[in-house]
Protein backbone atom coordinates (compact mmCIF):
# COMPACT_ATOMS: atom_id res chain seq x y z
CA UNK A 1 0.00 0.00 0.00
CA UNK A 2 3.15 2.03 0.57
CA UNK A 3 4.57 1.49 -2.60
CA UNK A 4 1.70 2.61 -4.57
CA UNK A 5 0.49 6.14 -2.01
CA UNK A 6 -2.63 4.39 -1.44
CA UNK A 7 -4.15 6.21 1.85
CA UNK A 8 -6.63 3.15 3.17
CA UNK A 9 -6.98 0.16 2.63
CA UNK A 10 -11.09 0.25 1.30
CA UNK A 11 -9.68 2.04 -2.13
CA UNK A 12 -8.66 -1.14 -3.50
CA UNK A 13 -11.72 -3.15 -2.42
CA UNK A 14 -14.26 0.11 -3.94
CA UNK A 15 -12.25 -0.82 -7.48
CA UNK A 16 -12.28 -4.21 -7.38
CA UNK A 17 -15.88 -3.77 -6.75
CA UNK A 18 -16.83 -1.45 -8.95
CA UNK A 19 -14.40 -3.51 -11.81
CA UNK A 20 -16.58 -6.33 -10.86
CA UNK A 21 -19.92 -4.59 -11.23
CA UNK A 22 -19.35 -2.14 -14.54
CA UNK A 23 -15.87 -3.95 -16.19
CA UNK A 24 -13.01 -1.66 -16.71
CA UNK A 25 -16.04 1.58 -17.61
CA UNK A 26 -16.33 1.39 -13.28
CA UNK A 27 -12.76 2.68 -13.07
CA UNK A 28 -12.68 4.97 -15.46
CA UNK A 29 -12.69 8.96 -13.63
CA UNK A 30 -15.81 10.34 -13.35
CA UNK A 31 -16.52 13.96 -14.85
CA UNK A 32 -16.27 16.77 -12.29
CA UNK A 33 -18.43 19.77 -11.70
CA UNK A 34 -22.00 20.36 -12.27
CA UNK A 35 -24.39 18.21 -14.61
CA UNK A 36 -25.60 19.88 -17.50
CA UNK A 37 -28.79 21.10 -16.55
CA UNK A 38 -32.53 19.73 -18.81
CA UNK A 39 -33.53 22.39 -20.70
CA UNK A 40 -36.48 24.18 -19.66
CA UNK A 41 -40.01 23.75 -21.37
CA UNK A 42 -41.14 27.09 -23.14
CA UNK A 43 -43.83 28.25 -21.96
CA UNK A 44 -47.04 27.84 -24.54
CA UNK A 45 -49.85 30.66 -24.25
CA UNK A 46 -52.43 30.15 -22.22
CA UNK A 47 -55.52 29.68 -24.69
CA UNK A 48 -57.84 31.51 -23.98
CA UNK A 49 -61.78 30.96 -24.71
CA UNK A 50 -64.05 32.06 -27.08
CA UNK A 51 -65.73 33.23 -23.59
CA UNK A 52 -63.48 34.74 -21.93
CA UNK A 53 -62.75 36.83 -25.00
CA UNK A 54 -66.03 38.05 -25.31
CA UNK A 55 -65.98 39.64 -22.10
CA UNK A 56 -66.48 43.29 -21.18
CA UNK A 57 -63.57 45.36 -19.53
CA UNK A 58 -66.38 45.91 -16.33
CA UNK A 59 -66.69 41.93 -16.45
CA UNK A 60 -63.25 41.28 -16.31
CA UNK A 61 -62.53 43.85 -13.00
CA UNK A 62 -65.40 42.38 -11.67
CA UNK A 63 -64.18 38.70 -12.21
CA UNK A 64 -60.42 40.17 -10.92
CA UNK A 65 -62.06 42.06 -7.60
CA UNK A 66 -64.09 38.77 -7.11
CA UNK A 67 -61.21 36.42 -7.34
CA UNK A 68 -59.00 39.13 -4.79
CA UNK A 69 -61.58 38.31 -2.77
CA UNK A 70 -61.82 35.03 -2.86
CA UNK A 71 -57.55 34.92 -2.28
CA UNK A 72 -58.08 37.41 0.77
CA UNK A 73 -60.47 35.20 2.54
CA UNK A 74 -58.41 31.99 2.17
CA UNK A 75 -55.09 33.93 3.52
CA UNK A 76 -57.17 34.92 6.55
CA UNK A 77 -58.38 31.17 7.08
CA UNK A 78 -55.51 29.91 7.26
CA UNK A 79 -54.36 32.74 9.19
CA UNK A 80 -57.21 31.45 11.69
CA UNK A 81 -56.50 27.84 11.26
CA UNK A 82 -52.77 28.50 11.61
CA UNK A 83 -53.26 30.20 15.13
CA UNK A 84 -55.87 28.06 16.27
CA UNK A 85 -53.40 24.92 16.21
CA UNK A 86 -51.21 26.84 18.28
CA UNK A 87 -53.25 27.93 20.82
CA UNK A 88 -53.84 24.37 20.92
CA UNK A 89 -50.68 23.64 21.58
CA UNK A 90 -49.95 25.80 23.80
CA UNK A 91 -53.20 24.52 26.32
CA UNK A 92 -51.67 21.14 25.53
CA UNK A 93 -47.79 21.98 26.92
CA UNK A 94 -49.46 24.24 29.51
CA UNK A 95 -51.63 20.92 30.90
CA UNK A 96 -48.34 18.75 30.23
CA UNK A 97 -46.38 21.19 32.47
CA UNK A 98 -48.62 20.78 34.92
CA UNK A 99 -49.39 17.41 35.70
CA UNK A 100 -45.38 16.75 35.47
CA UNK A 101 -45.50 19.26 38.54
Amino acid sequence: MIKFKLKEKGMISAWLRRYKEHGIDGLKPKPKGSQKQMPKPQRSRIKTSQEDRNKTQEQLLDEIAYLRAEVAYLKKRRALIQKQKELEKAEQQRLQDSYLN
